[in-house]
């Protein structure tokens, strides 16, 4: 069997998902790390942890899977601040795309960049989550460790891919989320570096998504057990390769990790820019993704399953019961702030309406209806045309996330065969098209239909979600004044 192993980077773990030659995953290892979070909405995660999860997942295969492994390919979270030293080694925690400090420096660089007509050039407004703004944030709050840094790269998997090749790189998806990317050329843009005051030679080189970063390492393929020499693909950020391991082009497809994302695909229109979402390279060049992430959507129910001192599995079933009789109570998803269809950092999340009588089941369902509404509020947002919705990531294995969705959106909702391998099935696809191995069957698993006698509950919660959000945005407001 030849085997290519897809390394996929997400917010809580590594997923390691080994494909076989007829492009169907074989096995799947995962290894979980630690994000700190600090005051004032710091997001942090240790780089060298991404590196041990990898050597854990690795060690999870079985030593034949591993020995036939041919290729291997990259994605992961993007958006990030990973700064590197001139040796390569982190000068401090990455900063996480959620992590939200930047917001108080991106004022004076949302004007340079505009002064520079830099949503022409972006294809999107300047936002102060974008990687750039996290950088000034890190030099006025940490100007030494920021005199340290020879390397800024956006995405997780840019530090594997150095890890593994020793050569640094990333991709035209996660390169628009610093914030200085032409979209359209898809190379840093010399007058918006210039603008905002950053030495280019911090940035990395730009590579399309099936680009070969290098080779793997005699080290590196020592501790991982592979054989040295494997071709490493670029691979791209998490939203671009979910896109593509997802949904046929033009398809919507939303996505349920920690994060969340309404997203879908078409070919690039600079005269049509910027939109009120976000517009992403794809890795498909003369193609863009159009979408509109969530901050906080899995992270909800993990949030309240903490509290609630219970397994998600053991929360759904009791959610599931608790459908016959749904709650009135209502949840904000914005424990993080929020960055669409409005940018709102200071913006929190809120459980209304709540009731002596309910037990956790009712408010888990709440949590997961709450993430739906705000999904509906995305979808509205783009303007999205009338069909089907393709659900992957984790929130795809509910037993009633699904069925809200479909609720909630008014659409059909079909969830991926297999949820938590969307991501890297994309980076299968972008590697398997570079190095001529088969492309992977289209497989649906079960399909949710809208409920007709849930319509009218459906309209009256989403009109109460907008005027709740709009109440908590005013007061997020008074609390910055």
């Amino acid at each position: 069997m030849s085997i290519l192993l897809v390394f996929d980077l997400g917010t809580t773990a590594l997923k390691l998902v080994a494909f076989g030659g007829d492009g169907h995953p074989a096995r799947q290892v995962e290894a979980r790390y630690p994000t700190r979070a600090t005051p004032g909405g710091g997001q942090e995660q240790d780089p060298e942890d991404w590196w041990t999860a990898a050597v854990t997942a690795c060690a999870g295969l079985p030593a034949a899977m591993r020995e036939s492994v041919r290729a291997v390919a990259l994605v992961g979270t993007m958006e990030n601040l990973v700064a590197l030293d001139a040796g390569g080694r982190p000068v401090r925690p990455a900063l996480l795309y959620s992590d939200g400090r930047s917001g108080a420096v991106f004022p004076p660089i949302r004007d340079r960049l505009l002064a520079a007509d830099a949503p022409a050039v972006l294809g999107n407004a300047p936002g102060p989550l974008n990687t750039v703004a996290k950088f000034r944030w890190l030099q006025q709050a940490e100007p030494e460790a920021a005199r340290r840094i020879a390397t800024l790269l956006p995405g997780a998997k840019d530090y594997l891919a150095l890890r593994l090749t020793g050569w640094t790189a990333t991709d035209p998806a996660a390169g628009t989320t610093v914030g200085l990317m032409n979209l359209a050329r898809r190379e840093w843009s010399a007058p918006l570096v210039e603008a905002v005051g950053l030495d280019p030679a911090l940035l990395p080189p730009i590579l399309p998504a099936d680009a070969l970063v290098g080779e793997l390492l005699p080290a590196a393929a020592l501790a991982l057990g592979l054989p040295a020499g494997c071709p490493v693909v670029n691979g791209c950020g998490d939203a671009a390769a979910s896109t593509v391991g997802a949904a046929g082009d033009g398809q919507l497809h939303v996505y349920l990790g920690t994060s969340g994302w309404v997203a879908r695909s078409r070919p690039l229109d600079p005269a049509a820019l910027p939109r009120p979402f976000t517009t992403l390279a794809h890795p498909r060049a003369g193609w863009a993704i159009e979408i509109a992430p969530l901050l906080t959507a899995g992270d909800a129910a993990g949030w309240f399953g903490r509290i609630a001192g219970a397994e998600l599995a053991a929360l759904d079933a009791e959610a599931e019961a608790a459908d016959a009789a749904p709650p009135e109570t209502l949840f904000l998803p914005y424990l993080k702030g929020e960055r669409s269809p409005f940018v709102d950092l200071a913006v929190r999340g809120a459980l209304l309406d709540l009731d002596i009588a309910q037990g956790r089941g009712a408010l888990h369902y709440a949590v997961l209806e709450g993430v739906a509404l705000a999904l509906r509020n995305n979808l509205d947002a783009m303007a999205a045309a009338p069909g089907p919705i393709r659900l992957t990531g984790g929130g795809g294995a509910s037993r009633v996330w699904p069925q809200l969705i479909a609720d909630a959106t008014g659409r059909t909702v079909e969830c991926a065969d297999l949820p938590t391998a969307t991501t890297a099935m994309g980076g299968y696809r972008i590697a398997a098209a570079a190095l001529g191995w088969p492309a992977p069957p289209d497989m649906i698993g079960m399909v949710h239909e809208p409920r007709p006698d849930r319509m009218s509950r459906a309209g009256r919660r989403l009109a109460r979600f907008r005027q709740a959000t709009e109440e908590a945005r005013r007061r997020a407001a008074e609390r910055v004044e």
